[in-house]
């Protein structure tokens, strides 16, 4: 039979109507996350959440970081970048945003997660982004921000308060203290304690404080050295804006274009450790000391910070 009258003395089928529940239906594919069929709640009730509930998921916001630039956003697609490059080797699985321009970067493990913060602070394209564990009680609000974690250097600590007992004691003189890194906990690096301490909007910068003990009979004076200073507005008393300058800050980052690199604090091999709770901590690999991250084909090369040498590496295609 020829193919070109096939068909041909056919009655034709009758078109099919949908139902609105054909065409509310859910199909097969989305059937894998369908949700549990529970009774409705009444009108005005408070729903309450027990324990069992929170733990279904809580494990992976464990493994995130919660990320944000003080005073300035960058586009999602470069954060993106940069930080693929800067820690994919380290355990970073994903890169998510927020519309209230915070940023979650979720790792394979809490160890690599800690080895991130260690190393920091960290600035992406020239810009200081602040990164902090996730926890229950984070709130994704930048008006918020009353409290920011900071590596201060100690110079002139006795070195019997090398330990955890004396560096927690020391730490508290600043903030609520958090973590030391590796070469301070063991001695290795004499010239100053390295700390991880929670500092309060609210709170003064501490930059030098007195220690009274048995060691001397004059009081030791301790320098404190911020590594990084974030903005904090001090009518607010929240971090991430000053109110006296929001209007020249803005001026400045239309001046000053964002660079493609992520750099860390200089040279610190870094062991994540609770201070106040470790009171000994096991080592875990890290890489390479202070590392930046160059993505390929960038102009304006004079724009990026001066690197001592062997201080750079080339990312991976």
């Amino acid at each position: 039979m020829n193919k070109t009258n096939e068909g041909l003395g056919t009655k034709p089928r009758p078109v099919q109507v949908q139902s609105w529940a054909d065409k509310v239906r859910v199909s097969d594919a989305t059937t894998r996350f369908k949700l549990k069929q529970l009774d409705r709640q009444p009108t005005g009730s408070r729903l309450v959440i027990n324990d069992g509930a929170l733990l279904e998921t809580t494990e992976q916001w464990h493994r995130s970081i919660v990320g944000y630039f003080p005073g300035y956003k960058m586009p999602f697609h470069a954060v993106k970048s940069i930080a693929r490059q800067a820690w994919s080797a380290q355990g970073l699985e994903q890169v998510m945003t927020m519309d209230s321009g915070f940023l979650i970067f979720r790792f394979r493990t809490e160890e690599d997660l800690q080895g991130i913060l260690a190393k920091g602070p960290w600035m992406f394209g020239g810009k200081h982004i602040a990164l902090q564990q996730w926890h229950p009680n984070f709130q994704f609000d930048k008006n918020n921000i009353t409290t920011m974690p900071i590596w201060v250097r100690l110079y002139g600590l006795p070195f019997p308060l090398w330990s955890t007992e004396g560096l927690s004691k020391t730490a508290s003189m600043i903030g609520k203290p958090l973590s030391s890194d590796e070469q301070t906990y063991h001695g290795t690096r004499l010239d100053y304690a390295r700390l991880c301490v929670e500092v309060a909007a609210e709170d003064e910068y501490v930059h030098s404080f007195e220690i009274e003990s048995p060691l001397s009979r004059a009081p030791c004076k301790v320098r404190v050295e911020y590594e990084w200073r974030p903005t904090r507005c001090k009518d607010c008393n929240t971090f991430g804006h000053s109110c006296h300058s929001q209007g020249k800050m803005k001026e400045k980052e239309k001046e000053q274009p964002h660079k493609a690199i992520a750099t860390t604090a200089d040279n610190h091999q870094t062991l994540p450790h609770d201070i106040e709770k470790s009171q000994n901590p096991t080592p875990h690999p890290t890489a390479a000391n202070q590392k930046t991250i160059i993505l390929p084909n960038q102009k304006n090369k004079s724009q990026q910070p001066p690197q001592q040498k062997n201080d750079k590496f080339k990312p991976t295609p």
